[in-house]
This record gives C-alpha cells, structure tokens and sequence, in this order.
C-alpha cells in the first residue's frame, strides 16, 4: 500500500560551463549532503542547483559557491514565479552558472546561505514555499 505521506523522488541538477550533471534524490538529507559536496569541490565555480519534479514542474534552486545567495521557486511550470528577497535597497548584480552560462541576478535578491539552505531543508521535507524567508514574485 502506498503512504500518502511519502515523499516521491526529485530530480537534483546542476551545471557548470561545460556539462551538465543530475541525480535522483528523495530526502533533504540527501540534498544537504549533496550541496555540501558541491561547496568543497574545488572545480566548481558559483552555479545553481535545482531541485525538481519533472512532472508538475515543482522546483527549488539555490545558488550554491557564494557567501551569500540566491533562491527560486515555482509551485508548477505556469507562473507565479518566486526569487528570494534580501535587502530591496541592494543595488548591483551576482551570478551563478546555470544551463551553462553565466546568469545575473539582482543583488536585491541575495540572502544569507544558511538561510537558503534551510529553506532547501524545508522544501525537501514539505515539498511547498519555505516560510523562512521573504520572496518576491517575478
């Protein structure tokens, strides 16, 4: 019998300047332990990581190699769209390789990494928009 409360695989993908890497992960323990993998790895410059379901379009990423991050997040592949916010008054831009390019993000949309790691935590375990944090729609 299946548990309604089991939570089904994701999809766990990143890539750097020249390929593309993806894993099927089911826990946010898994996930933590996977970004801290990245964080040592000496080759591998800031990039978003996402986590997805292909199916609904479910999705997380996080921008991992920075002191501070960026966070995303879509419920489905329709809008609404969500980035996390920081300080609104930020100005400037940071990056992170995502599908193999270089890809800006607003300064204004930087946050602590621990606090997005912890609403990687809180994805992983509700499968919804971690409530840690305040984000802005796209």
């Amino acid at each position: 019998m299946n548990n309604p409360n089991a939570k089904e695989s994701m999809k766990f993908v990143w890539t750097d300047s020249i390929s593309s890497h993806e894993e099927s992960i089911a826990s946010s323990e898994e996930a933590l332990r996977l970004i801290g993998d990245l964080e040592k790895a000496t080759s591998v410059g800031p990039t978003m990581v996402e986590f997805f379901d292909p199916v609904s379009g479910l999705a997380f990423a996080i921008g991992v190699g920075r002191p501070e991050t960026v966070a995303t997040f879509q419920e489905s592949l329709r809008p609404p769209y969500f980035i996390s916010l920081g300080d609104p008054a930020a100005r400037g831009v940071t990056s992170f390789c995502y599908g193999n390019e270089e890809t800006e993000y607003m300064a204004r949309n930087r946050i602590p990494y621990a606090v997005g790691k912890e609403a990687l935590r809180i994805f992983m375990t509700t499968r919804k928009r971690p409530d840690n944090l305040v984000w802005e729609q796209l």
